[in-house]
């Protein structure tokens, strides 16, 4: 019996994974009933990585998909390298600051 060949079999048998990041940003309460939506950030690592600055940008996305909110309340996890980092606290107290979103203030509970 023949074995078939198969040309650039290499190529095609290793090729490596793309790793892809979320942050889900789900209402939760009595937000959850209202005309609302959830709402999940994805990227890959070919547009950007898991460092703080792709995390903060994750939040900022998520300000600005609900923009008539005035007080915003996160429940994150304990997750030291996502979470509670410098970048974070700058960006949202930069958004806070500004005008740019009319955001009053933002709550970060850690669970």
């Amino acid at each position: 019996m023949f074995i078939p060949t198969m040309p650039g079999c290499k190529t095609a048998v290793f090729v490596s994974r793309v790793v892809a990041f979320n942050k889900t940003f789900a209402l939760v309460g009595k937000h959850s009933k209202a005309n609302r939506k959830h709402l999940v950030v994805a990227w890959h690592e070919a547009t950007a990585g898991r460092k703080a600055e792709e995390t903060a940008a994750a939040y900022l996305t998520a300000l600005k998909y609900d923009q008539n909110v005035k007080h915003a309340m996160y429940w994150l996890d304990k997750c030291a390298g996502q979470n509670r980092n410098w970048c974070l606290f700058t960006l949202l107290s930069c958004l806070i600051n500004s005008s740019k979103i009319e955001v009053d203030d933002v709550t970060l509970t850690l669970h």
